[in-house]
């Protein structure tokens, strides 16, 4: 409930035993962007464990929509300002701040349309009445290959197995651009340092088994599996980045 704040305050408050965690995915991150008086610190009250996955994701136009790669799209959208329609899962999701800081970084202004879930954003992308449109990739995928729309990046930093013509969003000239919505484990700020060092040998050794691998990349997905610093530095940098986001960008929650 509440976006996964009750959640998150129930954690930080319970037992540091190691037996109450906290999975999160990176919408975490956005908690102090929006809420100005949350029980709770993203980086302070809790003990970081480790980033078991990224899901990677895709921009994508509709057929109809005149640009036909990024750097098309950005050059519609800078002559264009405020024409260019941008499909995300909801005012303040992490689909709309990812869109949001694209926009900043590639000086152009996207008009952003809020939906309810990912399947009627692609139903508008095909039918032409939504320009250009956001998500992960496995679920874009079968849309892409059948033509019905067209991929123009990848939001993430680093091209994909399923789709490895596709350059990335900082390949395309957006240099620092890299977008996943990541998965991974808290736990309570006072848990030991040997149970938290536990937890991560064993769930990093998870994310790293052959079959965990194969599975995540055939979902579009990458195997992590970092250390408990490497996450909690991920937690910092993104919890800074959407909070300047959202504040240039004046976005607010939807009531």
């Amino acid at each position: 409930g509440a976006a996964g704040t009750i959640g998150a305050a129930y954690v930080a408050k319970a037992k540091a035993d190691g037996y109450t965690l906290h999975v999160v995915a990176g919408g975490f991150s956005v908690f102090p962007a929006f809420y100005d008086n949350l029980p709770f610190d993203v980086v302070k009250d809790f003990a970081p464990i480790t980033q078991m996955s990224e899901r990677t994701s895709v921009l994508q136009v509709s057929n109809k929509f005149p640009a036909k790669s990024f750097a098309e799209l950005i050059a519609y959208a800078r002559a264009n300002p405020g024409k260019v329609n941008y499909g995300t899962t909801g005012p303040g999701s992490i689909t709309h701040l990812a869109g949001a800081w694209l926009a900043d970084e590639s000086k152009v202004k996207f008009t952003f349309i809020p939906y309810k879930g990912t399947g009627p954003l692609l139903q508008d992308l095909m039918a032409g009445r939504l320009d250009v449109g956001s998500g992960i990739l496995a679920a874009a995928l079968p849309f892409v290959k059948a033509g019905k729309t067209r991929a123009i990046a990848m939001l993430n930093n680093t091209r994909s197995k399923l789709l490895p013509e596709l350059p990335t969003v900082e390949e395309e000239g957006v240099p620092g651009y890299n977008y996943t919505n990541w998965m991974g484990f808290l736990a309570p700020r006072e848990t030991p340092l040997a149970i938290v060092n536990k937890l991560n040998a064993n769930l990093a050794k998870v994310a790293k088994m052959p079959e965990v691998v194969m599975v995540l990349e055939n979902a579009g997905s990458n195997a992590v599996g970092s250390t408990p610093a490497q996450f909690g530095r991920l937690i910092e940098i993104e919890a800074a980045r959407w909070k300047k986001i959202v504040q240039g960008a004046e976005i607010r929650l939807q009531k």
